[in-house]
């Protein structure tokens, strides 16, 4: 059965949309032969092909995003085997109410996940797991950013303290550093504040001791991945140009909530790792790398390529 499965899965991920014959046809060929496989084996072994038949259409499936990736399709493609698989999963497992998700499928959906997010989203989940990888490692090798930050109502109120062993940019073995403030996912927050502090001259171990608040609006406030972006940049050439350094994030999930202004206590300091990025060897880097159309993708790739080769450069002599 593999052979038709593939041959009627390539066939249809190339068509616009799934009400098309190639999944018709499909179904089709599968009901034919599972009438004949039910009529020959006991309820149980018969809902154990049926898994297997699962299993094979995902993995095909698998084998055929792997395939294309390089011929770098378009999101629409990924969503027509995004589609076409929910509907024969549905179609395959309608009467067995057990739940069932092999290795497989779960690898199947994470890849599908990924190629099927419009382009902002799919940039969003890239921030996400820097931050999810910044929680992870264990040296603060490029330093650490000392910050407060609260939500009074509908402010964030963002202290930008200090760093310490930040990486060092210029020839004489300092940097001069300052923070951009960010509020991500960008565009749910253009119209925002975007705080940046004051420069730092020839220092590894800047003292910032900066104070800013943030108005959003409720919705922005609540914003469900909602995430902070310290920038750590390094200015050069009489403040021309301006150095990637590092970054750090933080969730709004993990900043605390106050609705008294004159309650604000001991707000507590919160250390950050800041990190860079060192490769394009990621997941989501290589699902916005096919969108070769997609001027967003390609901005936000060419952007990251420039924080990564700096975050792997040497000092200017």
């Amino acid at each position: 059965m593999s052979p038709e499965i593939s041959k009627f899965l390539i066939e249809g991920a190339e068509v616009v949309n799934t009400n098309n014959n190639h999944l018709d046809n499909l179904m089709l060929y599968l009901d034919e032969n599972l009438c004949t496989l039910s009529k020959e084996l006991n309820e149980e072994n018969f809902q154990r092909i049926l898994d297997i038949i699962v299993d094979q259409i995902a993995t095909i499936m698998y084998n055929l995003i792997q395939n294309n990736l390089e011929k770098k399709k378009p999101p629409t493609y990924f969503r027509n085997l995004r589609d076409s698989f929910h509907i024969l999963f549905g179609f395959l497992r309608k009467d067995n109410n057990t739940e069932y998700k092999s290795e497989t499928i779960q690898k199947l959906e994470a890849l599908l996940h990924l190629h099927t997010l419009d382009t902002v989203n799919l940039i969003h989940e890239y921030y996400l797991e820097r931050l999810q990888k910044q929680k992870e490692i264990q040296e603060a090798n490029e330093g650490i950013l000392t910050v407060k930050l609260i939500f009074i109502n509908n402010v964030l109120k963002v202290d930008v303290l200090n760093a310490n062993g930040i990486k060092a940019m210029d020839s004489n073995g300092f940097s001069d550093p300052f923070i951009k403030v960010r509020l991500l996912p960008k565009d749910k927050f253009q119209h925002t504040t975007k705080p940046t502090t004051a420069v730092q001259k020839k220092t590894l171990y800047p003292l910032f001791d900066e104070c800013f608040k943030i108005s959003l609006t409720p919705e922005q406030r609540t914003e469900e991945n909602g995430l902070v972006m310290f920038i750590v940049k390094d200015q050069d050439f009489m403040g021309m140009t301006n150095e990637f350094v590092s970054e750090a994030f933080i969730h709004f999930k993990d900043i605390p909530f106050t609705q008294l202004e004159n309650d604000l206590g001991s707000i507590p300091q919160i250390k950050l790792k800041l990190t860079s990025p060192k490769s394009l060897d990621s997941k989501i880097l290589k699902a916005l790398d096919t969108r070769s159309t997609d001027k967003l993708a390609k901005d936000f790739l060419k952007r990251e390529k420039i924080k990564i080769a700096a975050a792997n450069s040497t000092p200017k002599k």
